[in-house]
């Protein structure tokens, strides 16, 4: 049984989401591989970078930043404007 607040993890998925995980979508329609991919986040590398590059190939244009600091803004901008050495 759920308490009151906690998110429903067995129903499918409504939105996009990407996972850090896999660089890829969600399975929307699978919430047991989703949790497998939730509980992989904690102990796995985040591959944000084929995450911004996946989000932007699906036409996302703005990215915002929720909580304290600044890092993955300033993540997103090194993604997008490589430096050349």
């Amino acid at each position: 049984r759920r308490r009151r607040g906690e998110p429903d993890l067995s129903a499918p998925l409504r939105i996009d989401v990407v996972s850090t995980v896999s660089a890829a979508l969600y399975p929307r329609a699978n919430p047991w591989a989703v949790r497998g991919l939730l509980a992989e986040q904690l102990v796995r590398p985040v591959r944000w970078g084929p995450c911004i590059t996946l989000a932007r190939s699906m036409g996302v244009t703005r990215f915002r930043e929720v909580g304290p600091g600044t890092v993955l803004t300033r993540l997103v901008e090194q993604i997008e404007q490589p430096s050349s050495l």
